[in-house]
């Protein structure tokens, strides 16, 4: 469908919140989402977390090209495979390295290097200031951003292997 028909009417300003049991989303072909609200399809359309991103899975955006369909308050409402379909959309968006394992942390004069291994290969971060660049989002969750917009995102800190949770208490 076009998305122009949707919001034309209505006040940008408003925030519209997606009825969970009127949603539906799917992966459909070439991994494009599909999106479903009451009987309309939409095809392709995106996700992105809004802010905080400290509360992982509540406040979605579902857009369609330019026009912004809704507002996901919390995904736990929705049916699995929409919310296995939005887990999927949040990863190939963001496109954020999940580290599997932190190799070594290192502090220099001057700087913090990282040494990790992701789900998309090995890594190497070098930051300033600590502090301004590792981002806790939750319990045991992190982002770790350098000056130029690189990172990784360390899903479950106490997941991670004895080692890597050695080499993360130096600095967390």
């Amino acid at each position: 469908m076009d998305g122009a028909d949707i919001g034309s009417e209505a006040d940008p300003s408003l925030l519209n919140l997606l009825e969970p049991s009127s949603l539906r989303v799917r992966v459909g072909p070439g991994g494009l989402l599909q999106a479903w609200v009451g009987e309309l399809s939409y095809r392709p359309v995106e996700v992105q977390q809004a802010f905080p991103r400290s509360d992982p899975g509540r406040f979605l955006v579902l857009s369609h090209g330019e026009v912004e369909l809704g507002l996901i308050e919390d995904v736990s409402c929705l049916d699995a495979e929409s919310v296995r379909a939005l887990e999927y959309g949040l990863r190939v968006h963001y496109l954020i390295p999940r580290v599997t394992r932190i190799q070594r942390i290192r502090q220099e004069p001057g700087r913090w290097t990282w040494d990790v291994i992701t789900d998309r290969g090995p890594m190497q971060l070098t930051v300033q200031n600590l502090h301004d660049h590792l981002e806790t989002i939750g319990s045991g969750r992190m982002l770790l951003t350098t000056e130029d917009g690189r990172g990784c995102e360390i899903v479950a800190a106490g997941s991670l292997d004895r080692h890597s949770r050695r080499q993360l208490a130096k600095v967390w």
